[in-house]
């Protein structure tokens, strides 16, 4: 399934809805993959709400933002694709995270599936349940799923083209950002100094991904930035000195994400990622100044 995502051609149009409210919304995609460099590129334009526009290519994530005259751009990281979670899919080491199991689909965006269904082997992750064009392999609908809350959010692929030849015009920009801010959190600012903070838990199977300065858009201050990962689910760990503000306490949640914050040493800490509150609470107390 990953390397289907991430080798094939497409564009099609799919709907991203949150579990237990009425919020949806809607993108295109617009999906290339060079063979003889073995590089990807990626356009995503919103149909609805506020009009926003990506683009991914093998170094940078550009984020046009028509309404805020502003392009914000970061660095690209492995997983940036629809839906990003799932980059390792295919590793063996998602068997001892996760017991699969696999049943006839039914049909998305008029393509026969097959259903696979991933349940979490702890209480510290989500289940999947995804479905795969039985032709492709490409992911064509996913639910994220508790035992307790149901389904917390569904992406699914209404129209899907493949493959379909894409060209350099489809993955340009449709709006024009020239005159807009420039927001780049690597390269403008000084790389903060490490946090003298550890990490003492994590759930079993997950690793340290990446991880770079990144930079708050309203205050264009540095922040430390930690990303791990078990092959399906990941978590961000954001560091800041408080520096006189008053810390964020507590955890939040909205749809399949969560975020716990607390103040360690005189840095704000927050942890934020698709699991049950429970584990983002457990890492945040688990980190301690060195």
């Amino acid at each position: 399934m990953a390397r289907a995502t991430q080798t094939l051609d497409y564009e099609g149009t799919f709907v991203y809805s949150v579990g237990g409210t009425a919020e949806r919304a809607s993108m295109r995609i617009i999906h290339h993959y060079d063979r003889e460099l073995g590089h990807e590129r990626e356009r995503l334009l919103a149909l609805t709400g506020s009009p926003r526009e990506v683009l991914r290519d093998r170094e940078l994530v550009t984020c046009i933002l028509p309404d805020q005259k502003a392009v914000v751009v970061t660095r690209n990281r492995a997983g940036g694709r629809f839906p990003g979670a799932l980059r390792d899919f295919d590793s063996p080491a998602i068997g001892r995270l996760y017991t699969p199991s696999t049943a006839e689909g039914d049909r998305v965006a008029g393509r026969p599936t097959v259903l696979v269904r991933l349940a979490p082997l702890d209480g510290f992750r989500y289940g999947y349940h995804l479905w795969l064009d039985r032709e492709t392999k490409l992911l064509l609908r996913s639910r994220l799923v508790s035992d307790t809350d149901g389904v917390l959010e569904e992406i699914e692929y209404v129209r899907l083209q493949t493959p379909v030849e894409i060209s350099d015009q489809m993955l340009a920009p449709e709006n024009d950002a020239s005159g807009f801010a420039r927001i780049e959190p690597t390269g403008v600012t000084p790389s903060p100094p490490p946090a003298p903070l550890d990490v003492g838990w994590l759930p079993e199977g997950f690793l340290s991904v990446d991880g770079e300065p990144a930079m708050q858009a309203t205050v264009h201050r540095p922040v430390e930035h930690r990303v791990f990962a078990d092959g399906l689910a990941s978590v961000s760990v954001f560091i800041e000195p408080i520096e006189g503000k008053p810390a964020l306490e507590g955890s939040q949640r909205i749809g399949a994400v969560t975020a716990f914050g607390r103040e360690v040493g005189g840095y704000q800490v927050t942890v934020v990622g698709e699991v049950p509150t429970v584990t983002t609470r457990r890492i945040a107390e688990s980190i301690a100044v060195r």
